[in-house]
């Protein structure tokens, strides 16, 4: 599989936006702050590059499943 190396801009901005939220941010702040339409491609090429990103299932808000993405270590 192909994937973008860290120097990428697309995964910078999404590298940057949970570095700076080290309590996690949700799918839809990621994407509100990075303004990516893929996300959890964005999240397995920063994982495939090496880094620990976790995520949790948060719960139901208006009727969508709500996840949290962090950046361990």
């Amino acid at each position: 599989m192909n994937y973008a190396k860290l120097t990428s801009e697309r995964l910078d901005k999404m590298y940057e936006a949970l570095w700076t939220r080290p309590d996690g941010a949700t799918t839809a702040q990621l994407q509100k702050i990075t303004r990516s339409c893929s996300l959890a491609t964005d999240i397995s090429e920063l994982r495939k590059n090496g880094l620990d990103i976790s995520c949790v299932y948060v719960g139901m808000k208006n009727g969508r499943k709500v996840y949290k993405y962090k950046l361990e270590g």
